[in-house]
């Protein structure tokens, strides 16, 4: 089964472009340190990737807390090359760990092999393509957020 996935951005794409993951991620150093280190054989890098998600409302919500302009925001449907998921909400859990000098290493664990009923999931891979240009969804920002909050308190009780 294919899973629909959609990539928010700034940028203008074509359809069919291949958009490959050229530069390491900026966000969460620790935390993607780590997870490089606990990565599964034949994982695709975390430090390294392109993003995705299963919900488009998700994937502008994200780049809104970017403080991206809703008028600047693409969203396309794309479909990821050698991809994983995980979920989202874990990344800012174990990089604060870390930071606190606790063990990440059950989240982390977690992370490369969710158990947990987890809503909203990061797909990563090295590339993706993209295949249309979706419009942008009517989002309630209370009520995502209210669903993603429940995400954070679950990676909450990793501790």
């Amino acid at each position: 089964m294919t899973v629909v996935l959609y990539h928010a951005t700034t940028r203008d794409f074509e359809l069919g472009q291949i958009v490959r993951a050229n530069l390491p991620v900026q966000q969460y150093p620790n935390a993607v340190d780590a997870l490089e280190a606990a990565k599964p054989p034949g994982a695709p890098s975390r430090a390294t990737c392109v993003f995705a998600t299963e919900n488009a409302a998700f994937a502008v919500l994200y780049q809104l807390g970017q403080q991206i302009e809703l008028e600047k925001i693409r969203l396309y449907r794309v479909e990821l090359q050698q991809s994983v998921h995980a979920p989202f909400a874990a990344i800012h859990r174990i990089e604060r760990l870390l930071s606190e000098g606790a063990s990440a290493a059950a989240l982390i664990a977690e992370y490369w092999n969710p158990t947990l009923a987890w809503k909203f999931f990061e797909y990563f891979g090295p590339s993706m393509v993209v295949m249309e240009r979706v419009d942008l969804p009517i989002i309630n920002e209370f009520v995502m957020r209210i669903s993603y909050g429940r995400d954070f308190d679950l990676a909450s009780t990793f501790s």
